[in-house]
């Protein structure tokens, strides 16, 4: 085979293209290397806050067994973003567990988004829960039976708006002085058991009347008693509810004013 020029030019324009090639090749492994690498960094990163996510519940929920959660998430940097406990929260103490700045809006469905629960069912003190906090706007139920007293339980929560539940002990034997006192915003919210305390004051003029029968029916039947009760409702609540709605009350020897 005899070699000309042009052979020899076209052998060098295929070289010359598999050296593009070739390169073109490195290039592309250098591209995943470095992907790789930011991968790997990544994992390496998300792997430290899975960790560091642990080491803190771990410590702040003593692995779970925590239950005096007196002040625990109170004040500014609880957020939904930071509000993420890794084991239930079962509360003996509550005093100001969630007072100030605590900004979880529906803290009902953000535990439940969680995974984790928020029990009350062994708690004996609950004063001043949501002292101030006027950014949670919802909690879910509150079993207040293993307390004598609820005074002051929601004592300066401006932006509450629901309470799914309050569950009281069935004798009306709680004490129940300003337990709503500054929650302006309160509408919604569903007694179960039995309001015995004479002077029960709900100060918040936007509780539906859902709300207010449900106060009414949980109100200690006193009609045997010879003494009259008072539950102060005020003069907003008052007219939304009807004369025969009111003598409910009236007839378990309450005084609605």
């Amino acid at each position: 085979m005899a070699y000309t020029k042009q052979t020899f030019e076209d052998g060098e324009i295929v070289y010359a293209r598999h050296l593009n090639h070739i390169e073109d090749g490195i290039e592309y492994a250098h591209g995943l290397e470095n992907r790789i690498d930011t991968l790997s960094e990544k994992l390496d990163d998300a792997t430290e806050a899975y960790t560091s996510y642990n080491e803190f519940w771990d410590i702040y929920q003593r692995n779970g067994a925590r239950t005096d959660y007196g002040h625990a998430f109170a004040g500014l940097g609880w957020t939904t973003t930071t509000f993420k406990p890794k084991y239930d929260i079962n509360v003996t103490n509550a005093q100001y567990i969630f007072a100030s700045a605590t900004d979880v809006p529906d803290m009902a469905a953000h535990l439940e988004s969680l995974g984790r629960t928020l029990s009350f069912a062994e708690c004996t003190s609950f004063a001043y829960m949501l002292y101030w906090s006027g950014k949670i706007a919802r909690l879910g139920v509150i079993d207040t039976r293993s307390a004598t007293s609820v005074d002051n339980m929601i004592y300066g929560a401006p932006g509450l708006i629901t309470i799914d539940k309050i569950i009281l002990k069935d004798d009306g034997s709680q004490s129940l002085k300003n337990i709503f006192h500054s929650a302006a915003k309160l509408a919604n919210i569903t007694f179960e058991g039995t309001i015995g305390y004479n002077g029960v004051n709900f100060p918040c003029n936007n509780l539906t009347v859902d709300s207010l029968l449900s106060i009414i029916a949980a109100l200690k039947d006193y009609s045997d008693s010879g003494s009259t009760y008072t539950c102060t409702l005020g003069p907003t609540n008052l007219a939304k509810l009807t004369d025969a709605q009111k003598a409910v009350a009236q007839q378990k020897g309450w005084t609605l004013t």
